[in-house]
Order: C-alpha cells, then structure tokens, then sequence
C-alpha cells in the first residue's frame, strides 16, 4: 500500500481537521480512574503515555505537557488516597520521575509530527510538478514515453508534459485515435 496525501489523517497543530481534545481528557480520565481502582500493587499509569502521545501528535507539545503533569498529579493523589503504600519521598521522585519522561514522550512525539508534517508537505510540492496521469498515476519520462511512477529506473521529464492524460487513458476516456 502506497502512502498517498490522502491516505495521511490531518494532524498537529494548524491541521484542518483536529480531533477533539475533549476526547483525550475523557480517556486520560478513565485511565486515572481504572488506575485508582486497580491500587498501589498494579502499574496501570504506564498506560498513561498512551493519551499524551496521541495529545502530542494532535494538539501539540504544551496541551501534552499538561497532560503529563495531570496525570502525574493524579497518580500522586492516588498515592495519597492508598495511605502511601510508599514513603512520601518515594512516592514524590516517582512521579516527578513520570512526569519528566510523559513530558520527554511529548516533545518526541512532538518532534515526529512536525518532521511528518514537512515531509507531507515536501512530497505534495514535489507531487504537483512531477507529470502525472491523474487517471492511472503513470508518469512522463524525458522521452515522451509514460511508465509507473514506481520505475526506480526512469529519467522523469523535468517539464510538465504537453498534456496531462497518457494517450491510454485519453483515448480510454475521450475516444482519442492516435495519430
């Protein structure tokens, strides 16, 4: 399967279509809960870099480093309502512990997205001055001859061909004999 603009879902911050953050609360918040029920004796909260990579691929660095000192808040105040099955000092540099690495998994997340971000940029530009049969994705090399854009071997023409149909689908589409 072929990557193709349309087969990328919109993502980061400035993405037309974002999904809600609202969303992400919600899950971080049954996460919490399902992490306050399951006690001290279960270590659901590594499940917690789950919401604050989707945060930070969707909405961005900072809505996700909220999301990692909640969390980590939240954690501590589980702690706190088990009587600390840990020393208080313990329990502390645990979740200052979670709240740095949730935070160092943002920034990477973060910085993924944004490569990603220019990277489909990058291969739209590129896409638009390449001569490509909108119909069948077959491209123009320099000798006039059109081949699939997957010939690692072909010399693609460096202008946009007189026409934008290869001759099979023209005639295909607009019964034009060749001649």
């Amino acid at each position: 399967m072929s990557i193709t603009p349309q087969t990328i879902p919109p993502f980061g911050p400035g993405a037309k279509s974002r999904p809600n953050p609202a969303r992400v609360l919600v899950y971080s918040a049954l996460l919490v809960i399902l992490d306050f029920v399951s006690g001290p004796q279960y270590a659901v909260s590594v499940f917690f870099v789950l919401p604050v990579i989707y945060a930070a691929w969707y909405q961005g660095f900072r809505f996700a480093c909220f999301l990692a000192a909640g969390l980590s808040i939240m954690r501590f105040m589980s702690n706190w309502a088990w009587g600390f099955p840990m020393s208080h000092d313990t329990a502390l540099v645990n979740n200052v512990l979670r709240a740095v690495t949730l935070i160092l998994v943002a920034f990477l997340t973060e910085q993924l997205a944004s490569q990603m971000r220019a990277l489909k940029t990058r291969q739209e530009r590129l896409e638009s001055q390449l001569p490509i049969c909108p119909e069948c994705g077959l491209a123009c090399r320099h000798d006039g001859q059109w081949v699939p854009l997957e010939d690692g071997t072909m010399n693609l023409s460096k202008t946009t061909p007189p026409k934008s149909l290869c001759p099979e689908c023209e005639r295909r589409n607009y019964d034009v004999q060749p001649g």
